[in-house]
This record gives C-alpha cells, sequence and structure tokens, in this order.
C-alpha cells in the first residue's frame, strides 16, 4: 500500500513536471510550430493515469 502510494506520488511529479514545461513554453511553442495549446485532457485531468500514461494535449495549429 505505501509503495503504491509512492508510485502514484512520484508518477503525478513526472507528469505535472511535463505540465508545468508546457505552460512555461507556450510562446516558444507558438513561435517555432505555429501551435497553442488549448488544453490538457485524457487520464491525468481524470487522476487516474499511471507510469506508462502519457499526457493529452489539445493543440489549436495555425493554418499556413
Amino acid at each position: 500500500m505505501v509503495s503504491t502510494l509512492i508510485l502514484n506520488l512520484k508518477e503525478h511529479i513526472v507528469i505535472e513536471n511535463l505540465r508545468r514545461l508546457i505552460v512555461e513554453m507556450q510562446d516558444v511553442i507558438r513561435q517555432r510550430y505555429k501551435a497553442e495549446i488549448k488544453g490538457i485532457f485524457g487520464s491525468y485531468t481524470r487522476s487516474d493515469f499511471h507510469a506508462d500514461s502519457d499526457l493529452d494535449l489539445l493543440v489549436d495549429f495555425d493554418e499556413v
């Protein structure tokens, strides 16, 4: 039980760090890729992610 809690906490920290990095990089993403991240969805937002979960992003790309 305790090891599961520690593992879940580590998974949350990794995903949360990715989320923060994406937020911090918004301007670079917008300039380099002509894209804007509109939201995060999936298992992360439902709090049922695990070690092999990905981070689902809703992205709006500018038309070329």
